[in-house]
């Protein structure tokens, strides 16, 4: 056995034109149990598209109970030898490790590593007084770490430091990171024609532009950005606005 888990989630059903529809009851008890010895990340990315190809091993105990609207949560999490595929990014992260800790209402985020080329982590906390608007507070640092490698949007290295805040699903981002290598692609009802960026020490691409473009549909284009900087660096690397 390598996980066990119970839940009891209060829920009205409801089926309109043969289609079966949930909705949670806020105001009773929730209550859930999670135990994981070496829990496989293939395990957990199985059920979605966003992320495939899992690998490595979660170790640790989840409580809640409360109410969806009052949660509390306690327990830990290990994080050992990950890897994962991100389909809309295009890219492979692995040598994935970090721990998470539950306490009451926050979820706390403890050196959360990745590398893609280069490394990227993050640290800070999750506020889950509700359980469906949970409040992000993460920052993030960048070193040399290969994004995106996705062909419709862009291919992109990256370095610096970012901060996701504010509630989901439309939490805001903000920071400044430098882009080293790679090429962004900004689509045009004509021919895409490369715009080559020569002679320039440092130049900045706008955040509204170059970053929305790049993060691709889905969650990830909820995520609200306000006063991120991208700065373009062309000594030592080549970034081609497409």
């Amino acid at each position: 056995q390598i996980a066990s888990a119970e839940a009891e989630v209060p829920m009205v059903l409801s089926i309109e034109d043969a289609l079966p529809a949930f909705d949670l009851v806020r105001s009773e008890s929730v209550r859930a149990t999670l135990q994981a010895d070496s829990l496989p990340i293939a395990l957990l990315t199985a059920g979605t598209t966003l992320v495939t190809d899992g690998a490595g091993t979660v170790a640790g105990q989840l409580d809640l109970s409360g109410t969806v609207e009052d949660p509390t949560l306690s327990g830990f999490a290990n994080l050992t030898d990950g890897a994962f595929t991100a389909t809309q990014l295009g890219r492979r992260f692995d040598r994935i490790s970090g721990a998470l800790i539950l306490d009451e209402q926050q979820i706390l985020i403890d050196s959360l590593v990745a590398w893609s080329g280069g490394r990227a982590e993050v640290n800070g906390f999750i506020r889950v007084t509700d359980l469906e608007r949970p409040e992000l507070y993460l920052t993030s640092s960048f070193e040399s770490f290969h994004a995106i490698e996705n062909e419709q949007t862009a291919s992109l290295v990256m370095s610096g430091d970012v901060r996701l805040e504010g509630v989901m699903p439309q939490p805001v981002l903000t920071g400044s990171v430098r882009l080293q290598e790679g090429a962004i692609y900004i689509p045009s009802p004509g021919e895409q024609v490369p715009l080559e960026i020569a002679n320039v020490d440092v130049g900045q691409v706008g955040a509204d532009t170059a970053v929305a473009a790049a993060v691709g549909p889905g969650i990830l284009e909820q995520i609200r950005i306000s006063g991120l900087e991208v700065v373009v660096e062309t000594l030592g690397g080549d970034v081609t606005i497409v």
